[in-house]
């Protein structure tokens, strides 16, 4: 099906979703797909997705300030690439497609380069957020999530971390991380992943919390707390796409609804409010002793004890 084209959409504003993985960041990309407004694009940065994205490390960070000019524009070209249209790429789709609903696809595909806005959704990008916003006329969008949940969803997943991502960057560590330095790389080569999970959750958080800083009531930063969303999940959206000047319609409101209060977890349904507290079950009672300690500084600027 064909949308007219949204005139405006081709000025190529754009919108990131971000913050840390395991953070609702899907969740919330998903729903926002569902505008006709928007392009979903998922996760650029991912190294792991994209063996040609120009980059190696996980969170790989620039900033207006970086020397090279001609790096940064190779990643510009990289990013605009996943939303412009190609006769390249929509011939190879249609030449693979074995029905004619993938020719179908192939076609809206492309068309929503041309008439939608590029929605990216990539919490890998977080450390490049502010150079998103600054280079991409971007809306930056960024999920936040209580520590003992992201700890206890990456015990789940068994999801570990080479910090060597970090500590290959030096104007990363140097503008950003350089009290974590000793930290980062003590746990080289370490294999606790709650501890990882500690220490991922206080570094991306206390940038986060530079950002709120920073970005305070700006009009094109919004910070969201994942706990909120699920809580009240309508109002929640509402409240997003009328910042990012998108309609809410009835079908997106079913959707959330219908991803909300599901009685059985699937990949994208759940019961949102009691899905909030599931890191209790998860965690040990020791572990979450822990991630509260080691994570308090952090967790204080989001969180209250109540919440604990």
């Amino acid at each position: 099906m064909f949308y007219p084209i949204n005139i405006k959409s081709l000025k190529k504003k754009c919108v990131l979703i971000t913050g840390s993985h395991r953070s609702g960041s899907t969740w919330i990309g998903k729903i926002m797909a569902l505008s006709r407004e928007l392009h979903y694009i998922h996760e650029p940065f991912n190294v792991a997705k994209h063996k040609k994205a120009p980059f190696s490390n996980w969170f790989q960070y620039y900033d207006a300030k970086s020397s090279d000019f001609e790096e940064q524009e190779q990643v510009l070209r990289y990013l605009k690439a996943f939303h412009k249209p190609s006769l390249r790429r929509l011939f190879n789709r249609i030449r693979r497609a074995k029905y004619p609903g993938q020719v179908r696809d192939a076609l809206v595909k492309e068309w929503a380069c041309i008439a939608k806005q590029p929605l990216y959704k990539d919490p890998i990008a977080f450390m490049s957020a502010e150079w998103f916003y600054e280079n991409m006329d971007a809306y930056i969008v960024i999920s936040v999530r209580h520590p003992a949940a992201f700890v206890a969803s990456l015990k789940v997943k068994n999801w570990h971390f080479d910090f060597n991502n970090f500590l290959n960057q030096e104007r990363l560590m140097e503008h950003h991380l350089s009290a974590y330095k000793t930290e980062l790389q003590a746990q080289l080569g370490q294999h606790d992943i709650i501890r990882t999970g500690i220490l991922l959750w206080n570094i991306i958080y206390t940038r986060v919390f530079e950002l709120q800083k920073k970005y305070n009531n700006h009009p094109k930063w919004i910070f969201v707390k994942h706990e909120d969303l699920s809580t009240h999940p309508v109002e929640g959206f509402k409240k997003i796409f009328s910042k990012l000047h998108l309609k809410f319609s009835s079908k997106i409101e079913t959707e959330i609804n219908k991803t909300t209060t599901a009685k059985t977890a699937g990949n994208f349904t759940r019961n949102s409010k009691l899905n909030i507290s599931t890191w209790k079950q998860r965690l040990s009672a020791e572990e979450i002793a822990l991630i509260k300690s080691q994570t308090q500084s952090v967790w204080k600027n989001f969180y209250t004890e109540d919440e604990w």
